[in-house]
């Protein structure tokens, strides 16, 4: 009896070992894609902004996946799941990663829409970004769906209307965004914003978000390349 305890406890503990991931380089993206069986999961960075292809898994029977590379900051990058069974639409998923293991939980029917991810603080702060920009997503739909109906009325005065409404919106949606940046001025996902979702903003506003970055994110991958944008707007002006 006691050298069969000994052997279920060897197990458990073999088992307990096959769940910790270790790798050498710093940063261990990992999960499970539920109900998926065949396909292959592709892990793309972007280089130049231009996204670059640096690691798959090919899915064949199990659902779990595992990626390893090393990064000098918090950098956003993204998963491709490339279907192959009943699914005709390849679906796409940022992740904003960090230094350390970020575990990504989500489910082959809804890719993105079911995605959980956790141990990444950027991240958390990326959903949240996410969820205020939708709201002024759904705004410029519904002035889209107006201005068709005015343009088939043929009612000019209402498309000016509109128009003017829409050109509100966005820049009240640029401004949240400045407003979110400088909230969390203490994330690389200030600068990140700054870079991709404002780069046409007037200058003064992404100088603004820069003099208040900390120095551990001025010293970042996206705080160096906002400096470095600004630098480059400044000379053209």
């Amino acid at each position: 009896m006691r050298r069969i305890g000994l052997v279920f406890v060897v197990f458990l503990g073999l088992i307990s070992c096959k769940k910790e991931i270790h790798s050498t380089q710093n940063t261990v993206l990992f999960g499970k894609i539920e109900g998926i069986k065949t396909g292959k999961l592709y892990l793309e960075r972007l280089t130049d902004s231009v996204a670059v292809i640096v690691d798959s898994v090919t899915f064949n029977g199990n659902s779990d996946f595992s990626f390893a590379f090393d990064i000098d900051s918090p950098e956003m990058v993204y998963l491709y799941l490339e279907k192959t069974i009943n699914a005709p639409i390849n679906d796409f998923l940022a992740v904003f990663v960090e230094p350390g293991k970020i575990d990504v939980q989500t489910t082959l029917e809804n890719f993105e829409a079911d995605a959980k991810v956790s141990g990444s603080v950027n991240h958390e702060k990326w959903v949240e970004y996410q969820q205020l920009s939708k709201r002024y997503q759904d705004k410029r739909l519904e002035l889209i769906k107006e201005i068709y109906e005015a343009e088939m009325k043929n009612n000019t005065q209402k498309i000016l209307d509109i128009n003017r409404q829409n050109q509100l919106l966005i820049q009240s949606s640029y401004m949240s965004t400045v407003n979110f940046a400088l909230n969390n001025s203490d994330l690389e996902i200030a600068p990140f914003l700054a870079m991709y979702e404002i780069f046409d903003i007037n200058t003064k506003y992404l100088d603004t978000i820069n003099s208040q970055l900390t120095e551990r994110v001025k010293n970042s991958k996206y705080g160096k390349d906002l400096q470095k944008y600004i630098s480059e707007r400044k000379n053209l002006e």
